[in-house]
């Protein structure tokens, strides 16, 4: 895989290591593990089960919110980069 960018679907999380293995259809690879690099905190209320990303008050009430970084799950489409040349270090540096 000499390419320097690629978009990928994530296969696999490790969490504990902020590390990712992403599945790239057009090629039939699936990556080693991938490091996820730190991203700027996205704000939550945790009454929301599905974790909707938030920026203001809704409705003249407020919920408690929590800070939390980004991090990519199973099956969500990932910005990967490689360091240049084959078989090198890669990251995923965001979501689609």
């Amino acid at each position: 895989m000499g390419d320097v960018i690629r978009i990928g679907k994530v296969s696999a999380v490790d969490i504990a290591k902020r590390m990712v293995r992403v599945q790239f259809t057009d090629v039939g690879i699936t990556s080693g593990w991938l490091k996820v690099l730190r991203t700027t905190p996205s704000t939550y209320y945790e009454d929301d089960p599905k974790n909707t990303p938030r920026t203001e008050r809704e409705s003249g009430h407020y919920h408690k919110i929590s800070f939390v970084p980004w991090f990519p799950s199973v099956g969500d489409n990932v910005v990967c980069i490689y360091n240049p040349g084959y078989n090198e270090d890669g990251y995923v540096v965001g979501g689609l």
